[in-house]
């Protein structure tokens, strides 16, 4: 297995020679700080010791610049009260150039290698230490400020024994030498050439303490300003000369020294030509050098440009700054803006590339707002929905609001900063003309492919309002019940909804707020959901699904583990909520069978629970509750709910009605033309329940669709049968299952499918009325029967796969 790619612009791990060492010192400052923090203080002498003679070979350049100046324009013949007679002597003897030049060298060389020893002296503790505090951030590194140290040191003696009149500077005289000097300069020479001159003699005191002092090192430009700049130059003299004379070419050089450093124009400048002719991600200043901070003409529009267009390049030059340029950081970040739009334009309606921006996070100003950010989500989810849809009108439909929110997308993207926004509206543009290309196609496909309907049943759901109240037809009878217990006694009883398993029982309850209307409050608890998974949780799930139904502000409680305390704890607080919201409440208790296996833990308590709720709902009128269930309360045993709900009303729940069925075979999808025998068929097999027409009503919409017509026919609905009942349907096999675990029922169903009338032995005969009371099977023709005949027909199938 390999490994992570290389980045293609990583740096070395070190500097391994002192060259190197010098040149990280020069241009990559960083890699240096964070180098030396890696080593030992030997490694780091033995890499200082090793620079130090390039350190030398630099600080002789400006010394021999220097005497080349004296050289060139023969300073000392025309002023020779300013040098001393030696230097004057030199050039009476040498008419050559070269010759003046040695004899310079001759002459001063002993005062640039004392100030180079200096410069040793003073710099090499730092090595040998190697390391120095710096306040609560920790450390910097020894070696890093020994190579520093030791370039300013040296550099500004080669400045100071270069350009100024060494080794004689007799500050006593020094006012009256700096304006006579002038005055002498402006009349022999002119005023123009009296100033040049003048200024290149005062102007090394200034070089010789900005200039050296902030160039190895760009960063000491920000971290410290003019004055700091100035007093940290004292050890070089050059600053403190300058004051001395007090002369106006001593402080214009030394402002000048310092800015020509701190904006490094003498890497800055040769950096911008090259830029001029060759700039791109491969090869450009912000590679070679860490201490880049003055703008390179067009940088970013041609580093951007070329990250759009090759966004891996792109991202691997935003690493490299992000690692290696501190300066740099705004630079990143739009770089990466354009890597992102790149990548968008590269795979238009590729959800995948519909990614943000990586994000700087000292960069404020280069992030996106929290609203473009989350409309980008949203756009990308969008897509990825259009892309799942496999229904072409579907898909047409999603495909089109896909270019609704794009279209707002760029409208969002516009009201953004333009610094980073722009970047992204050509790919934006470019999005926007694939997707309406996108939706052409998918708008002549639909029409080619158009379904007959929407299929609107769900067989496998509960109903809710709204999308799904075409489907809630019947049981008009059960909701007047309803709705007259509930709404005529002063005293709400309490309520117990039983039927099968998928018979509507959710559905119904989901549908009572509106049955009911706005004078009461229900609140639904699913035992089955996964909130509830003891008595205390229970009671807990509870109060806080009360709380956000009478809009109550949520709060920490926790029923104790003792239950009835925990409900002797609710009862006051849920008579208050129904008060407080000025409407009755009702505590609609779904699957209530999960919360007898919890009171059946420890039947004890769970009796003294149930005596404590019957109570409850005896003595108040504003509070009713409501289970929702399989099982009859005369079911449950241990405890015994029948014994303490005497009182309770039972409402069942029961299939559809043959008019009712009728109608939800047909009245929701109108477009579909079933002859008589269909519907009359359906109702057969079904006997009207709920699950079961809805499967089968589904797959007859999927074969219309499949097969583009609305008439349907008796083979329809064959087919049909055979692609929607199958082992595990449903209500089938929960009924083997779940309902028909215990061998006498198991008994009671292998009589009946054999013909026989169960009624051998006392367990069968129990097993025989909880079927019928369940609603099952059913007295016809002088015998017992299963009610439904797809059941007859699942048992005679599938009962013998299961154990």
């Amino acid at each position: 297995m390999t490994g992570p790619e290389r980045n293609p612009f990583a740096l070395p791990a070190e500097p391994r020679t002192g060259r190197a060492l010098i040149w990280w010192a020069f241009f990559e400052w960083p890699g240096l700080e964070a180098f030396s923090r890696r080593i030992g203080r030997g490694r780091g002498l033995l890499l200082y010791l090793r620079a130090m003679p390039w350190i030398m070979l630099l600080a002789t350049i400006p010394w021999l610049l220097g005497l080349w100046f004296r050289v060139g324009l023969e300073l000392p013949l025309r002023f020779p009260d300013q040098f001393r007679a030696e230097w004057t002597a030199v050039f009476w003897q040498h008419q050559d150039v070269l010759g003046r030049m040695i004899g310079l060298i001759a002459l001063s060389w002993w005062g640039v290698a004392l100030g180079m020893a200096s410069a040793l002296l003073l710099s090499a503790p730092v090595a040998l230490i190697g390391r120095v505090p710096q306040g609560r951030k920790g450390e910097t590194a020894g070696l890093a400020l020994s190579v520093s140290t030791a370039l300013v040191f040296a550099l500004a003696v080669g400045w100071i024994f270069g350009w100024v009149r060494s080794p004689e500077l007799r500050i006593g005289s020094a006012l009256e030498w700096d304006w006579g000097g002038r005055m002498t300069w402006a009349r022999e020479l002119g005023p123009a050439e009296g100033l040049a001159v003048g200024l290149a003699m005062m102007l090394p005191f200034g070089l010789a303490t900005g200039l050296p002092l902030v160039l190895p090192l760009g960063r000491l430009s920000r971290l410290i300003d003019l004055r700091w700049g100035l007093v940290a130059s004292l050890p070089v003299g050059g600053l403190a000369v300058g004051l001395a004379w007090v002369s106006a070419w001593s402080a214009t050089g030394l402002v000048v020294g310092y800015w020509i450093g701190a904006l490094r124009l003498p890497f800055y400048l040769p950096e911008a030509l090259a830029a001029l002719v060759r700039l791109d991600l491969r090869h450009n200043p912000y590679l070679r050098d860490a201490g880049v901070w003055l703008p390179f003409w067009g940088a970013r529009r041609r580093l951007t440009n070329e990250a759009r267009q090759d966004p891996a390049t792109g991202t691997a030059f935003a690493d490299f700054l992000l690692e290696h340029r501190p300066w740099q950081r705004t630079l990143a970040a739009e770089v990466l803006h354009a890597v992102a739009a790149g990548q968008w334009a590269m795979q238009p309606l590729e959800p995948l590339a519909l990614r943000a921006p990586r994000l700087v996070a000292d960069a404020p100003r280069w992030r996106p707002s929290d609203d473009w950010l989350a409309d980008l989500a949203a756009l990308r989810e969008q897509l990825t929905a259009a892309r799942h849809r496999t229904q072409p009108g579907l898909h047409r439909d999603a495909q089109g609001e896909f270019i609704r929110r794009l279209d707002a997308f760029r409208q969002r993207t516009l009201a953004e900063p333009p610094r980073w926004a722009r970047h992204y509206l050509d790919a934006i543009d470019l999005w926007r003309a694939e997707a309406a290309k996108e939706l052409t196609r998918l708008e002549d496909q639909a029409r080619r492919l158009e379904p007959i309907t929407a299929n609107v049943y769900r067989p496998g759901d509960s109903l809710r309002p709204g999308p799904d109240a075409e489907l809630f037809l019947g049981r008009q009878d059960l909701q007047e019940e309803l709705a007259r217990v509930l709404l005529t006694p002063r005293e709400l009883p309490l309520l117990l909804l039983q039927g099968q398993r998928r018979v509507g029982k959710t559905s119904l309850l989901n549908f009572l707020p509106d049955l009911l209307g706005p004078g009461f409050r229900v609140v639904h608890q699913d035992l089955q959901a996964g909130t509830v998974i003891s008595v205390p949780t229970w009671l807990t799930d509870l109060r806080r699904r009360v709380a956000a139904a009478i809009n109550a502000p949520p709060d920490d409680w926790r029923a104790p583990a003792d239950w009835l305390a925990g409900w002797v704890e609710l009862e006051p607080w849920l008579a208050d909520a129904a008060r407080r919201c000025g409407r009755r409440l009702i505590l609609a208790f779904d699957e209530y069978e999960e919360l007898h296996k919890y009171l059946a833990e420890e039947p004890a308590r769970g009796a003294r629970l149930l005596a404590a709720i019957r109570a409850f709902t005896q003595r108040q009128a504003q509070v009713c509750l409501l289970f929702a269930g399989a099982a009859p309360f005369s079911d449950l045993r241990d405890p015994d709910w029948a014994h303490y709900f005497v009182q309770a009303v039972r409402l069942r729940v029961d299939y559809l009605d043959q008019p009712s069925a009728l109608a939800l075979i047909t009245k929701p999808v109108p477009s579909l033309r079933y002859p008589p025998e269909v519907p009359a068929r359906l109702w057969r097999l079904t006997r009207g329940h709920p699950a079961l027409l809805q499967r089968l009503c589904k797959e007859l919409v999927d074969i219309a669709n499949r097969d583009g017509r609305q008439a349907m026919t008796m083979a329809d609905l064959d087919a049909a049968l055979a692609r929607g009942i199958d082992k595990e349907t449903a209500p089938m096999e929960r009924f083997w299952n779940d309902f028909c675990r215990a061998p006498a029922c198991r008994d009671c169903i292998e009589a009946l499918l054999a013909g026989q009338d169960p009624d051998a032995d006392p367990a069968l005969i129990r097993a025989r009325l909880r079927l019928a009371e369940h609603g099952y099977i059913l007295a016809a023709d002088g015998r017992w029967q299963l009610r439904v005949p797809l059941f007859e027909d699942w048992l005679r199938r599938y009962r013998l796969a299961f154990d």
